[in-house]
């Protein structure tokens, strides 16, 4: 018979993967909801007016940054994949914190290369 001690870690194994599941499932619809219409289904942009995220430097080097794109918006150029855009993202200060916690996770997810822990509220102290 096994022990509490040995079934404990994986029992805390599974809450985990299930949460963690649950978040992706909750960042996938505020993606659909809120990014999709520009960004597409799969985020494959849409030609050269709203970019694609895959090579997103927003997921890498300038993740401190997203909540920031989020909430707020971007204007002025950026350059995605060697291809530079040019039109305005309008911010969306509906979504909470929570939220933009979520989406971002899912962001990382299925675009990032580096699954990086986000302080939403932190970064959002520094925007502007």
């Amino acid at each position: 018979m096994l022990g509490w001690s040995v079934l404990a870690p994986a029992v805390a194994d599974v809450y985990a993967a299930e949460e963690a599941a649950v978040e992706a499932v909750a960042g996938q619809a505020v993606y659909i909801a809120h990014c999709a219409p520009c960004h597409g289904d799969n985020g494959e942009g849409f030609r050269r007016v709203y970019p694609p995220l895959a090579d997103s430097r927003f997921f890498t080097t300038d993740l401190n940054r997203l909540p920031c794109v989020i909430r707020y918006g971007l204007r002025g150029e950026i350059e995605v994949g060697g291809v530079v855009f040019d039109q305005q993202m309008p911010g969306n200060s509906r979504l909470t914190n929570e939220d933009m916690l979520v989406l971002i996770g899912y962001l990382q997810q299925r675009w990032g290369e580096v699954e990086q822990l986000v302080d939403v509220e932190e970064w959002l102290r520094t925007c502007r």
